[in-house]
C-alpha cells in the first residue's frame, strides 16, 4: 500500500501560554509521524521546544483514555457516549430537583483551550453560576490587581526594552520563546534584572540578581517606590496627568526604607537602590513579574505595588514598556436570559475576583464543598483540570469531592481526580480538534488527525450534553468552525480566514498611550494608585504590605520546629504542571520530583546530593529526592509540583489572599531531614 503523506498546519498545546508556537505536522495514512517549529508563525519563527517537538509521545501513549467508563463498585465498565450522556443528565437534574441548580458546579483546567466559554452557555441554561477554572491559582490575582489599578492587563514589551525586570518568573521553563527575547534584548544591550529566591537559568545571565525573602515582595516594590519617589525618579507629568492618590502613596512609602526593608526582604539597602535607579534611568523598562509572587496571602496588593511602580516610572503602554493589547470584537456564547440569579460560590467573599473574571472562585468551591454554605454542591462536572494535584491542601481536597453525589471527569488521562469519579470520558488531543487563540495574534489551531478511539473534543461534550438535556434549540452549529465563525462574526474573520493564514495575523494596529485621548478604563479614567473600589469593599485601598499567613514572621511560634521556608510550585520545561508524566523523554530528563537545598543547609542537615529527603510543613509530609546546590537561598526549600508520589499540595496551606482568593502555595514554612 502506498504511503500517503501531508503536511498540516497548527498550534502547539503542549503548554499554557497564550501564545502556541505554530507546528508543521507530517501525516502518513492518517497518522503523525513528525512534528516541526513552522517557519511563518510571526510569533514563534520555527520555533518549538523540546516539549512541543515531544508532543507525538502524548498523543500515542498508551495510558490515553479512549472510550467512556462509568465506576461499578471498584470497578470500571465501559459504557457507549450515549449512556454516558443519559447518566449525566439524569444525575444532574436529580441534584437539581434536590438542592437547586446552584448545586452543581463546573471545574476547568487548562483555560487557554475554549472549553470554558462552551462550560458557561450550558451553565446558564443549567441555572447555575457556579463555573470555576484554574484561573483560580493562576493568573487572575494579577488580573485583578492591574484591572483595579489601570483597566487591564498589560504585557511586557522586552523586544524594544533598555531593561528588564523579570520578578518572580522563570521564562525559560514556562515560556521559552519569551526569555528568547529577553536574551536577545540583552545582547543589544538591554539590562536584565531578576528577582529570585532561586539562581534560575535567566538569573544567572543577569546584570542584577536579586535573592529575596519568598513573599516579601510585596515590602521590596514599596521601597523601590520609595527610592522611585525620594529621588524624583518618577515621571512627573504622567503621576499629576493620569493618576489619583499619590499624595496617600508617597505618605505610604516613606515607612519603607531600603534600611527597614532590607531586614524584611533579606535584599541589601543597596541593591534596593540600584534596582530602582537602573529601572528608572534605562527606560525604557519592562517588568515580567510571574505567578510566585501572588500564591500567598499579600499577592494581589504585591501585584498592585508592582503594577504602581510600572506606571508612575513612566513605563506605562509605551514602547519597550508594559502595553496594552488590542481588543478583538465576537458574540459571546453566554445565554443572558438565562443568567443565573444566585450568586456564585466565593462571589460575597471575593466580588473583584467576580467581577474582573467572572468565574466562581475555586479554593472556595473547596471550602462549600466542606461546609455547605451557602449552599450545598452536590455535583461536579471536571474537564481538563485535576484538583487533587492542584488545589491546595490535598487531604482536604480529597475530603471535599467525597461530599459530591456525583463527579463526573473528562481527561486524556486517568488522573487522580478522575480516580475518584463516578463517570470518566475520554478527551481529544489537541492535534484532534480545532480552535483559536486570540492573544497575541489571531491564529487557528487546526484539527490535523482524527480522535483516537472514542475521544471528543471538549466542545463537541459540551454540546451534545445540552441536547441531551433537552437544549438542542441553543446548540444551532453543526461543527465547531460554524460556531468560530458565530463568535468571530464582529470582527469579520472567519475559519477560513484563520486557516489561509497559518501562522497568524494581529487585529488592527495597537496606538500607544491611548489614555491621553480617553482615559484608563477605571471609574475616575486615571491610574488608581488609592483605589475607592477597593475602599469601598473594606480592602486596603492602598498596597499594604501585610506578612502571609505562614512566614517566619508571622509563624515564629513554628519557626522552631519548621526552621526553613517552603516554596512549592517549581516548574520544569519538560512538564505542565501535572501533565506529560507519561512521556519517556520528557520523563528521562526529569525521572522523578527534586527538592533544591542550599549546599550549606544540606550539609548542617546531613544531607548529601541525590540522597531521598523528608519534606514536613504542618499539614502532611512528602518524600523527595535532594538536589544540593549553591543556587537557592540558604533558608529557602524549592519543591517541584505536579507530581502523583509527591504532590506538593499536601503541604500547602488553604489560607486564602484577601482580595483574589487565591491560596497560599508559597513562602510556608517546613523541615527537611534525611530519609531512612
Amino acid at each position: 500500500m502506498a504511503k500517503k503523506q501531508h503536511v498540516a498546519k497548527t498550534l502547539c498545546g503542549m503548554c499554557g501560554r497564550y501564545t502556541r508556537c505554530g507546528m508543521n505536522v507530517t501525516i502518513e495514512n492518517g497518522k503523525i509521524v513528525s512534528i516541526k517549529g513552522m517557519d511563518e508563525h510571526i510569533e514563534s519563527r520555527g520555533f518549538l521546544c523540546f516539549r512541543g517537538r515531544t508532543a507525538l509521545e502524548h498523543q500515542y501513549s498508551p495510558e490515553r483514555l479512549t472510550y467512556p467508563v462509568k465506576k461499578e463498585g471498584h470497578e470500571w465498565r465501559r459504557i457507549a457516549w450515549e449512556e454516558a450522556l443519559n447518566i449525566i443528565a439524569e444525575r444532574l437534574t436529580d441534584v437539581k430537583s434536590k438542592y437547586g441548580a446552584e448545586a452543581l458546579a463546573i471545574y476547568l483546567g487548562q483555560v487557554v483551550t475554549p472549553m470554558m466559554k462552551h462550560a458557561k452557555r450550558f451553565a446558564d441554561l443549567f441555572g447555575t453560576p457556579n463555573v470555576t477554572s484554574a484561573a483560580s491559582l493562576c493568573n487572575s490575582s494579577r488580573v485583578i490587581a492591574n484591572v483595579v489599578t489601570y483597566g487591564e492587563l498589560p504585557s511586557p514589551d522586552v523586544v524594544n526594552s533598555n531593561c528588564i525586570l523579570v520578578w518572580g518568573a522563570n521564562p525559560p521553563c514556562s515560556n521559552r520563546p519569551l526569555a528568547m527575547k529577553i536574551y536577545g534584548a540583552q545582547d543589544r544591550g538591554a539590562k536584565l534584572i531578576v528577582i529570585d529566591p532561586r539562581r534560575t537559568e535567566i538569573a544567572k545571565r543577569a546584570d542584577i540578581y536579586v535573592p529575596v525573602r519568598p513573599a516579601s515582595d510585596g515590602a521590596l516594590a514599596l521601597s523601590l517606590l520609595n527610592v522611585v519617589i525620594s529621588e524624583n525618579l518618577y515621571d512627573k507629568k504622567f503621576v499629576d496627568e493620569y493618576s489619583i492618590g499619590f499624595d496617600k502613596l508617597e505618605e505610604l512609602v516613606k515607612d519603607y526604607s531600603p534600611e527597614k526593608v532590607e531586614k524584611i526582604t533579606w535584599v541589601p539597602a543597596d541593591t534596593i537602590r540600584q534596582i530602582a535607579r537602573a529601572i528608572c534611568n534605562n527606560k525604557p523598562t519592562s517588568f515580567v513579574d510571574g505567578m510566585s509572587l501572588v500564591h500567598h496571602t499579600n499577592g494581589c496588593q504585591c501585584a498592585r505595588a508592582i503594577a504602581i511602580l510600572i506606571a508612575i516610572t513612566g513605563n506605562l503602554d509605551t514602547p519597550g514598556g508594559n502595553i496594552f493589547g488590542v481588543r478583538v470584537p465576537f458574540n459571546s456564547f453566554r445565554v443572558k436570559e438565562r443568567f443565573p440569579t444566585v450568586k456564585g460560590v466565593g462571589v460575597e467573599k471575593y466580588p473583584l475576583f467576580f467581577r474582573a473574571i467572572a468565574e466562581a472562585n475555586a479554593t472556595a468551591l473547596q471550602e462549600t464543598l466542606l461546609t455547605d454554605k451557602p449552599y450545598p454542591i452536590k455535583a461536579m462536572l471536571v474537564q481538563g483540570g485535576n484538583p487533587v494535584s492542584s488545589w491546595p491542601n490535598t487531604k482536604r481536597t480529597i475530603e471535599a469531592l467525597s461530599y459530591l453525589d456525583f463527579l463526573a471527569v473528562m481527561e486524556l488521562t486517568m488522573t487522580e481526580t478522575a480516580k475518584l469519579a463516578d463517570v470518566v470520558l475520554p478527551a481529544a488531543s489537541f492535534f484532534e480538534r480545532t480552535s483559536f487563540e486570540i492573544l497575541p495574534v489571531l491564529a487557528v489551531q487546526s484539527k490535523v488527525v482524527e480522535p483516537m478511539g472514542e475521544c471528543w473534543p471538549d466542545w463537541k461534550f459540551w454540546f451534545e450534553l445540552g441536547r441531551t438535556m433537552g437544549w438542542g434549540y441553543y446548540y444551532p452549529w453543526k461543527n465547531i468552525e460554524e460556531a468560530i465563525d458565530f463568535e468571530l462574526e464582529p470582527a469579520a474573520i472567519t475559519v477560513q480566514k484563520l486557516r489561509d493564514n497559518p501562522g497568524g495575523f494581529r487585529y488592527g494596529e495597537a496606538v500607544r498611550k491611548q489614555y491621553e485621548k480617553v482615559g484608563f478604563n477605571t471609574p475616575s479614567k486615571k491610574v488608581e494608585i488609592f483605589s475607592k473600589r477597593l475602599e469601598d469593599l473594606g480592602y486596603d485601598p492602598l498596597p499594604v504590605y501585610r506578612e502571609s499567613v505562614e512566614t517566619p514572621e508571622s509563624r515564629s511560634d513554628l519557626v522552631k520546629e519548621y526552621p526553613l521556608i517552603l516554596n512549592t510550585g517549581a516548574g520544569v520545561e519538560a512538564f505542565h504542571q501535572s501533565q506529560y508524566r507519561e512521556c519517556p523523554s520528557l520523563l528521562k530528563r526529569v525521572p522523578e520530583p527534586l527538592a533544591e537545598i542550599n549546599t550549606e543547609t544540606a550539609k548542617t542537615l546531613g544531607i548529601r546530593d541525590g540522597d531521598m529527603v523528608y519534606i514536613e510543613s504542618p499539614r502532611g509530609s512528602i518524600k523527595v529526592r535532594a538536589t544540593v546546590t549553591d543556587d537557592i537561598h540558604p533558608r529557602v526549600v524549592e519543591v517541584m509540583h505536579g507530581w502523583r508520589e509527591a504532590n506538593t499540595n499536601f503541604l500547602a496551606e488553604h489560607s486564602q489572599d484577601p482580595v483574589s482568593g487565591f491560596p497560599a502555595l508559597r513562602a510556608l514554612l517546613c523541615r527537611v531531614s534525611k530519609a531512612t
